[in-house]
């Protein structure tokens, strides 16, 4: 029984291990907030950035700066928690990172903190940062759920979409309210994302797309296990 409860702690990293094992190349460099199954379960090349394996961070640690290693670093794929962790927050914010890595995939277990969303990097930092019409957040696999709920965005829309999953994928708070079972609740998204002051983003460009994905639920990208 205590294996058995064990196993269902970890249910998460061990979907994300398995998908990593099957998808990624054995020297891609991988980064999470807790890395013992990962490491285990994959034995691809670990970025720790919270000092276990790496004393390079530690004077960042110390003076609480949880986002300079992933611009050193760049890995290639990044585990975060669903909803995102406090530590892991300010990397997924820093304002490059969505134009820079794409979520490819994600754990569908809402309310077990080993629940992940793992991201994989199409771009470098500095290549993010001129890239103006990249949109990693808005992937393939969200734009055929879309469609298949009866939703095709314009391009315009989808840069507004970008900027806000943006904000969205470093925010614990809106992804408290608005992560689900079985994806993100748009409406709810959008809506929580209204009553605040968006660079780059009009009222009513929110609410115009707040509107058009009313009663959408939809993950970013492809659940590891949909039992």
């Amino acid at each position: 029984m205590a294996d058995q409860q064990r196993g269902d702690i970890y249910r998460g990293y061990r979907e994300a291990a398995a998908w990593l094992n099957a998808n990624a190349e054995p020297s891609a460099t991988v980064s999470a907030t807790e890395i013992g199954v990962l490491g285990w379960d994959t034995r691809l090349p670990i970025v720790d950035y919270l000092g276990l394996l790496d004393d390079q961070v530690v004077p960042e640690l110390a003076r609480g700066d949880l986002s300079t290693w992933i611009k050193r670093e760049q890995p290639d794929f990044y585990l975060v928690h669903l909803p995102i962790w406090n530590m892991e927050a300010p990397s997924a914010g820093q304002p490059w990172f969505a134009a820079a890595y794409e979520p490819v995939a994600e754990t569908a277990h809402l309310g077990q903190w080993s629940n992940v969303r793992i991201f994989k990097r199409v771009r470098t930092a500095s290549a993010a940062r001129t890239a103006s019409s990249a949109t990693p957040l808005i992937t393939n696999h969200l734009r055929s759920n879309l469609t298949d709920q009866g939703v095709n965005l314009s391009s315009n829309e989808e840069m507004t979409l970008q900027r806000l999953l943006s904000l969205y994928v470093s925010d614990i708070d809106l992804q408290r309210r608005a992560e689900t079972r079985h994806g993100i609740d748009f409406h709810t998204m959008l809506t929580q994302i209204g009553i605040r002051e968006v660079s780059g983003v009009s009222d009513s460009e929110i609410a115009a797309l707040s509107e058009r994905l009313d009663g959408i639920i939809a993950p970013l990208a492809p659940r590891t296990n949909t039992s």
